[in-house]
């Protein structure tokens, strides 16, 4: 048994085994949820922390099996996986936080674990030579990992990751004692709840960032259908206007040049017609008034020319005088300056 070996498992009580236990369930159900909320959003760090807990937990499964077992494979993998958890962990946040590009070199580093592993395990007789590069590289990788996302400065989720970024900082400081106190059989098996304190404070952050990333999703569709909104009512508006003047410009010129025509010929015909041409012109009066009407509700002059206030008292008007009903309009001088669609909008409601 190599001295890495006899470091790690003098013991392995009911009690470590058990929390070891507790603490894979933990970090399962935590890799269970980053999967759902990837399934759902397809944000690539839900997917990818669902990647690194789950290596999380192939780790913990690991050591558990060396503490059984004391067969050193299983050693070898617990380190190698340890090392993958805390890269995979670290690239998650990269994702997250600047949608990280994955380069050539990173390959390098996924390669230190198995490669150190071999050495501290399997060659090296001296536990402190073979765990000191193993924590320092676990520890900066989870060190690294809260620096990037205390970095994160999007205002909708940075107090989310800030709480995710000294988590991982004060983990990554945890990393350090390593070497210390697990050669003297200390956090044991204190050492497990304490992971799983972390991991809680990771999951809840996470939680936290599923929350504000579903409330800024809402706050996009919400800007898209005020966006939507906005459009349609301009459209509705250009069309209402362009009807307007088609009916001023066309439809009412011609029925005045009908009355003027009407007018002439009622200078030339017997009396015993001009009540009938009396009746006409009264018809093309009324068709004249019924034009005007149409345009005025499709698109108000005073709209476009004189403002809100002044189209609202002349709406106001136009309607007691069309039904004979007593209106009173109440209104402040001024109305504050708002937007076209925002006057229109008023106009509609009214």
């Amino acid at each position: 048994m190599t001295a890495l070996q006899a470091a790690l498992a003098p013991v392995a009580p009911t009690g470590e085994l058990a929390a070891a236990v507790l603490q894979a369930t933990i970090t399962a159900l935590l890799a269970i949820l980053c999967f759902g909320v990837w399934r759902r959003s397809r944000e690539a760090h839900f997917g990818w922390w669902s990647v690194a807990f789950s290596a999380y937990v192939f780790r913990i499964g690991a050591i558990i099996a060396f503490l059984s077992t004391l067969d050193r494979a299983w050693l070898f993998w617990h380190q190698v996986i340890t090392g993958w958890t805390a890269l995979g962990l670290l690239w998650a946040a990269a994702v997250f936080a600047y949608d990280a590009a994955w380069k050539r070199w990173y390959w390098a580093l996924f390669a230190f674990p198995p490669l150190w592993s071999y050495v501290a395990v399997i060659r090296l007789d001296n536990f402190t030579l073979a765990a000191i590069p193993a924590v320092l590289f676990i520890s900066g990788a989870t060190l690294w990992t809260g620096f990037v996302l205390l970095r994160y400065r999007r205002p909708e989720t940075s107090s989310t990751s800030a709480l995710l970024g000294w988590t991982f900082l004060v983990w990554g400081v945890h990393h350090l004692d390593y070497p210390v106190l697990r050669a003297r059989g200390a956090w044991l098996p204190w050492g497990y709840y304490l992971d799983i304190l972390f991991v809680l404070a990771v999951g809840t952050g996470i939680l936290l960032l599923v929350n504000s990333d579903l409330a800024s999703r809402l706050q996009l569709r919400t800007t898209d259908l005020e966006r939507l909104s906005r459009r349609m009512v301009r459209q509705h508006e250009e069309e209402r206007r362009r009807l307007s003047l088609e009916l001023h410009d066309e439809t009412a010129q011609v029925f005045a040049a009908v009355k003027m025509q009407l007018g002439l010929v009622r200078e030339r015909v017997d009396a015993t017609l001009t009540t009938h041409v009396d009746r006409a012109l009264a018809l093309v009066d009324e068709g004249l008034r019924g034009v005007r009407n149409v345009t005025n509700d499709l698109r108000p002059a005073l709209l476009d020319d004189l403002g809100l206030l002044p189209a609202l008292r002349s709406l106001v008007a136009e309607f007691g005088e069309r039904h004979g009903a007593p209106v009173t309009f109440s209104a402040p001088d001024t109305l504050p300056v708002v937007s076209d669609e925002a006057e229109v909008a008023v106009f509609r409601a009214v």
